[in-house]
């Protein structure tokens, strides 16, 4: 299938699902969609008919999102989808299931509550990265539309201008050097025990830390930012697990996105990240958390890179390209996908930790967004997940989990303090809030 892009050449409605994406629509499930959020907090209440205006001024500027999901005899496809989505006043338990007929065969939707604008997307649609442009030119346009006028930059898009080609391109298919390919086979790692919640119930902690004082923790120990809160975050699952099942002997291991964007001249607005699994093995006994930040650290310096993330994207793409896949019906290679998917994708992390790093928006914006925040969608089999975005001074880490109890997230923000952080957590269970 060739791919077609709706803005650029405007007599095609339809083009494929990114490498990335064709996994998405054949592993989601009837409790289970993979959808992640992305949200603005403003310093004014949100106006909802405000806000449905500004949807519709911005959405055809994004016709990958404007689109609805097909099935092909061979893929999963998008082509355009004429309706209009509604805004949405927002839930407790965000991330839940989308049911596409009451959603408009929409994959993604607009929320609001207060002050805050939030999205969730299915990631078929976009990544992080992606996301994150659409959420801030849909902010802007909506502070426009309020009489405070928005240039486009810094992740804020020119709605009077179509979609490029290059925003809509596949770039895995397009970057990927398939003469080095990497096996993505692991050890299975270990999973956090004990029981699910129902259907339609997420709990969801925040923990808001000023940025410079992060910095500066990651600077005292030779860390970047990432490198430190997924040590941290590696510490916690360690500590739990000592606990749990002491003599368990699978890895403990984070999964960690790469935006390939960093790596590559892609202007893409679908999805180009990679994950990098970094772990430690119980089997060799207890890790101080001094020994998991040096771990962390040169596992990613080791990994986080062209010639090790090429290899990983073109076994992806030479998969996909593969002639005796291609050439398999769809309901085939779905039963093949999901077991790819459970062989290849979480059996091999005990959970993922996503951070966009710090975001920025345009100079007319910045008085006007307190804040943004992400927060995954607990992953299908694993229990919980969490993502962080800094903004003006602030970084929020937002734990997403569908377990009754928080002792991950209790131990990483005890952690967080105990190397002389403030932070302050929020919650959306009633009465969960406090400092440290």
């Amino acid at each position: 299938m060739t791919t077609q892009f709706t803005s650029a050449f405007p007599d095609k409605r339809w083009y494929a699902l990114d490498n990335a994406a064709k996994i998405y629509p054949a592993v989601r499930t009837a409790r289970w969609h993979p959808i992640f959020r992305l949200s603005a907090t403003l310093h004014e209440e949100v106006d909802p008919v405000r806000l449905q205006a500004a949807l519709a001024a911005v959405l055809p500027r994004f016709p990958h999102i404007k689109s609805r999901l097909r099935r092909g005899l061979f893929w999963y496809y998008i082509e355009d989808n004429a309706g209009m989505p509604c805004v949405q006043e927002d839930v407790r338990n965000p991330c839940m299931v989308i049911r596409e007929k009451e959603n408009g065969y929409f994959h993604f939707r607009v929320r609001y509550y207060q002050r805050r604008i939030a999205v969730e997307f299915l990631h078929s649609l976009t990544d992080g990265g992606g996301g994150m442009v659409f959420l801030k030119t849909l902010t802007a346009q909506y502070l426009a539309l309020g009489g405070h006028p928005i240039p486009a930059g810094d992740g804020v898009l020119d709605c009077a201008r179509g979609a490029t080609p290059e925003e809509l391109e596949d770039s895995y298919k397009k970057h990927a050097d398939l003469s080095a390919v990497r096996s993505r086979r692991e050890r299975r790692a270990w999973h956090v025990p004990g029981a699910r919640e129902g259907a339609g119930v997420m709990h969801l902690t925040t923990g808001v830390i000023p940025t410079e004082a992060l910095r500066a923790a990651a600077r005292e120990r030779g860390v970047s930012v990432t490198e430190l809160l997924v040590a941290v975050q590696l510490y916690a699952l360690h500590r739990v697990q000592r606990e749990m099942t002491p003599a368990a002997r699978r890895a403990v291991k984070v999964s960690v996105p790469v935006d390939m964007r960093r790596f590559y001249p892609s202007k893409t607005l679908r999805n180009f990240s990679l994950f990098i699994n970094v772990g430690v093995e119980p089997g060799l006994g207890e890790y101080s958390f001094d020994e998991i930040t040096k771990h962390v650290h040169h596992t990613l310096r080791r990994d986080v890179n062209t010639k090790y993330l090429n290899s990983m994207m073109a076994m992806n793409v030479s998969s996909e390209n593969n002639p005796l896949l291609r050439g398999v019906p769809l309901f085939v290679k779905k039963a093949s996908l999901i077991m790819a998917y459970q062989i290849l994708g979480e059996q091999q992390f005990t959970m993922s930790f996503s951070n966009l790093g710090a975001t920025t928006v345009p100079e007319a914006m910045r008085p006007l967004v307190e804040r943004f925040d992400m927060i995954l969608g607990p992953p299908r089999t694993n229990r919980l997940a969490a993502a962080v975005v800094s903004y003006g001074g602030v970084t929020t880490v937002n734990f997403t989990r569908d377990m009754p109890q928080p002792q991950v997230e209790r131990i990483f923000f005890t952690q967080l303090v105990k190397i002389g952080l403030p932070v302050r957590v929020e919650s959306n269970e009633m009465g969960a809030s406090h400092h440290g």
